[in-house]
Protein backbone atom coordinates (compact mmCIF):
# COMPACT_ATOMS: atom_id res chain seq x y z
CA UNK A 1 0.00 0.00 0.00
CA UNK A 2 1.44 3.59 -0.39
CA UNK A 3 0.94 3.96 3.28
CA UNK A 4 4.20 2.10 3.34
CA UNK A 5 5.80 4.11 0.77
CA UNK A 6 4.90 7.55 3.16
CA UNK A 7 6.31 5.52 6.05
CA UNK A 8 9.56 4.83 4.54
CA UNK A 9 9.61 8.58 3.10
CA UNK A 10 9.13 10.10 7.01
CA UNK A 11 11.44 7.13 8.68
CA UNK A 12 14.56 9.10 5.32
CA UNK A 13 13.42 12.47 6.32
CA UNK A 14 14.17 12.16 9.56
CA UNK A 15 17.19 10.43 9.13
CA UNK A 16 18.33 13.60 6.75
CA UNK A 17 17.42 15.76 9.50
CA UNK A 18 19.25 13.73 12.25
CA UNK A 19 22.01 13.27 10.09
CA UNK A 20 22.79 16.96 9.85
CA UNK A 21 22.35 17.11 5.69
CA UNK A 22 22.05 20.90 4.84
CA UNK A 23 19.74 21.97 2.21
CA UNK A 24 20.79 24.41 -0.80
CA UNK A 25 18.75 26.53 -2.88
CA UNK A 26 19.31 28.88 -5.52
CA UNK A 27 23.07 28.16 -3.96
CA UNK A 28 21.92 29.13 -0.52
CA UNK A 29 22.59 26.99 2.48
CA UNK A 30 19.52 27.04 4.52
CA UNK A 31 18.11 24.88 7.82
CA UNK A 32 14.94 22.30 8.22
CA UNK A 33 13.60 24.73 10.49
CA UNK A 34 13.05 27.51 7.29
CA UNK A 35 10.51 25.01 6.08
CA UNK A 36 7.29 23.54 7.05
CA UNK A 37 8.91 19.90 7.08
CA UNK A 38 10.08 19.30 10.88
CA UNK A 39 6.11 20.15 11.53
CA UNK A 40 4.61 18.22 9.22
CA UNK A 41 7.03 15.52 10.67
CA UNK A 42 5.85 16.12 14.09
CA UNK A 43 2.33 15.89 13.74
CA UNK A 44 2.79 12.17 11.36
CA UNK A 45 4.78 11.72 14.43
CA UNK A 46 1.52 12.14 16.80
CA UNK A 47 -0.61 10.43 14.63
CA UNK A 48 1.55 7.28 15.13
CA UNK A 49 1.82 7.70 18.39
CA UNK A 50 -1.44 8.01 18.74
CA UNK A 51 -2.41 4.86 16.63
CA UNK A 52 0.21 2.83 18.56
CA UNK A 53 -1.34 3.67 21.90
CA UNK A 54 -4.50 3.70 21.70
CA UNK A 55 -7.56 0.88 22.30
CA UNK A 56 -10.01 0.00 19.55
CA UNK A 57 -13.00 -0.59 21.52
CA UNK A 58 -16.17 -2.50 20.19
CA UNK A 59 -18.94 0.01 20.17
CA UNK A 60 -16.64 3.00 19.39
CA UNK A 61 -17.98 5.19 17.10
CA UNK A 62 -15.26 6.70 14.24
CA UNK A 63 -15.32 8.94 11.58
CA UNK A 64 -13.02 9.08 8.53
CA UNK A 65 -10.97 12.17 8.27
CA UNK A 66 -10.81 12.04 4.51
CA UNK A 67 -14.26 10.95 3.61
CA UNK A 68 -16.58 11.90 6.79
CA UNK A 69 -18.24 8.48 6.78
CA UNK A 70 -19.05 7.50 10.47
CA UNK A 71 -18.49 3.97 11.71
CA UNK A 72 -18.80 1.58 14.53
CA UNK A 73 -15.78 -0.37 15.62
CA UNK A 74 -17.18 -4.20 15.98
CA UNK A 75 -14.10 -6.12 16.24
CA UNK A 76 -10.30 -5.77 16.35
CA UNK A 77 -7.04 -7.82 16.32
CA UNK A 78 -3.85 -7.25 15.88
CA UNK A 79 -4.36 -6.32 12.00
CA UNK A 80 -7.42 -4.76 11.00
CA UNK A 81 -10.51 -3.48 12.86
CA UNK A 82 -13.66 -4.46 11.59
CA UNK A 83 -15.72 -1.35 11.37
CA UNK A 84 -19.93 -1.46 10.60
CA UNK A 85 -21.06 1.83 8.29
CA UNK A 86 -24.30 2.47 6.77
CA UNK A 87 -23.76 0.35 4.05
CA UNK A 88 -21.72 -2.48 4.51
CA UNK A 89 -18.65 -3.82 6.77
CA UNK A 90 -15.29 -2.70 6.27
CA UNK A 91 -12.24 -4.65 7.19
CA UNK A 92 -9.22 -1.89 8.06
CA UNK A 93 -5.40 -2.70 8.67
CA UNK A 94 -5.05 -1.69 12.08
CA UNK A 95 -1.57 0.09 11.11
CA UNK A 96 -3.13 2.33 9.09
CA UNK A 97 -6.56 3.09 10.84
CA UNK A 98 -6.02 6.16 13.09
CA UNK A 99 -4.56 8.23 9.99
CA UNK A 100 -7.69 7.53 8.74
CA UNK A 101 -9.98 8.27 11.45
CA UNK A 102 -11.07 10.09 14.81
CA UNK A 103 -13.00 9.10 17.30
CA UNK A 104 -16.64 10.30 16.91
CA UNK A 105 -19.64 11.25 19.75
CA UNK A 106 -23.39 10.33 18.66
CA UNK A 107 -24.74 13.26 16.65
CA UNK A 108 -21.16 14.33 15.43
Amino acid sequence: MIYDEYKQLVHYLQGMIQDGVQLIQGGNIFDWTDTNIPDVLSRINQINAQSNNQKLESGELVKNLQTGQKSAIINSDENFVYLIPIEKTIKFPTSEFWAYHTKSEPGD
